[in-house]
């Protein structure tokens, strides 16, 4: 057990293994069972370094071969055994990573990046960089860990058709830049670097372009079973054998032909935008059918919420602005007019609703000055 713990205290430095000795953190009991922010306050270890560390002891138990409680796709679960609210407090806190924009201001907004295991939304009007963001995310999802990254890949559904292979290309050359500058400061993240490229970069990021809402939804249903294919393919030892995984779970069969390309694990999806199929399906719409789309959008972000939380992964997704108006009348009252109903504007606001609003967990509202 002790040279358990040993192994896993191994990235602190000794100074930091030391007041978590002197502090009373000295068996992983000890850590499991105080919360994230008492540990950090007790013993001064940034907590970047503290996440790690508590990630790891997540794992399987040390000589029993047996896992801990996890969901259903092998992440520590409170549903999974029931757990106290200052657990749950201590596995969130210890288990969220996120994708980083390289905006300081809007990391800091969102509290480090995009989370992972979120659904967020970029809300703002044309030309306001909510397509830069999301390409910017695509691309830095791929970092690897050593930068602080996830080291993972990335689908994006084009709803508007502004997505580019030139831009990413574009974008892609001017990320490797950034971290090959960062790399020159410490030669032992040289490695690291040696197989990227630009064409690689864009390589996995996998452009699903979708016309209609109903294609939008039927892409969401089949999501899951294509993550669980993709997995299954990218990590050999990943639950199912040689069973389709969809199947296996109860999901709707992906289409025969589409499969994800990335190499790497898919640790964030992106739709760009949530708000065009609906916008374009609401123009023809009777009464009854604005009731269904109203019961389709909810439901859609419960299941892109499942899947961020299911397979550990970030949702971004991009929203419109729509202007909200007040009704006001008239106040003239001469012989040559008569009461008139005046339609006010009072602001901005993001599209769909507040049913939708519900459903995202971060909202971020983009103005251009």
């Amino acid at each position: 057990m002790a040279s358990d713990l040993a192994s896993i205290l191994g990235a602190l430095a000794p100074d930091e293994r030391d007041r978590l000795h002197a502090c009373g953190y000295r068996t992983r009991r000890d850590l499991a069972g105080a919360s994230f922010a008492d540990i950090v306050e007790d013993t001064r270890v940034p907590e970047e370094k503290l996440r790690g560390v508590l990630r790891q002891l997540r794992g399987p138990a040390p000589g029993t071969g047996k896992a801990r409680a996890v969901d259903a796709n092998g992440r520590p679960s409170a549903a999974a055994a029931g757990q106290t609210a200052e657990q749950l407090l201590l596995l969130e806190a210890g288990n969220q990573p996120c994708v980083v924009t390289f905006c300081r201001e809007l990391d800091d907004l969102l509290g480090g990046g995009v989370h992972v295991g979120r659904l967020t939304e970029l809300t703002g009007g044309t030309g306001s960089g909510k397509t830069q963001l999301v390409l910017q995310a695509a691309l830095d999802v791929q970092i690897p860990p050593s930068f602080g990254g996830l080291g993972g890949s990335a689908v994006v559904v084009d709803t508007d058709g502004s997505v580019t292979g030139k831009r990413l290309h574009e974008m892609a050359q001017h990320l490797l830049h950034h971290l090959r500058a960062h790399q020159r400061a410490n030669p032992a993240l040289a490695r690291d670097l040696a197989g990227m490229s630009a064409a690689g970069l864009v390589a996995d990021i996998h452009v699903i372009r979708v016309f209609t809402l109903q294609e939008l939804l039927a892409l969401v249903t089949a999501l899951p079973g294509l993550l669980l294919d993709h997995a299954r393919r990218t990590d050999p030892s990943a639950a199912g054998g040689g069973q389709p995984a969809a199947l296996l779970l109860g999901l709707p069969a992906p289409p025969l032909a589409l499969r994800l390309a990335p190499s790497k694990p898919v640790r964030l999806v992106a739709i760009d935008s949530i708000a065009s199929p609906f916008r374009a399906a609401a123009l023809l719409a009777t009464k009854d059918a604005s009731v269904k789309r109203q019961q389709q959008l909810s439901l859609l972000g419960q299941r892109l919420r499942k899947i961020a939380d299911r397979f550990d992964l970030a949702v971004l997704v991009t929203n419109q602005l729509t202007l909200r108006w007040t009704k006001t009348e008239s106040s003239a009252r001469d012989s040559q007019s008569t009461n008139a109903v005046v339609l006010t504007h009072t602001h901005e606001h993001a599209a769909l609703g507040n049913m939708w609003g519900h459903e995202v967990a971060d909202r971020v509202l983009l103005a251009v000055e």
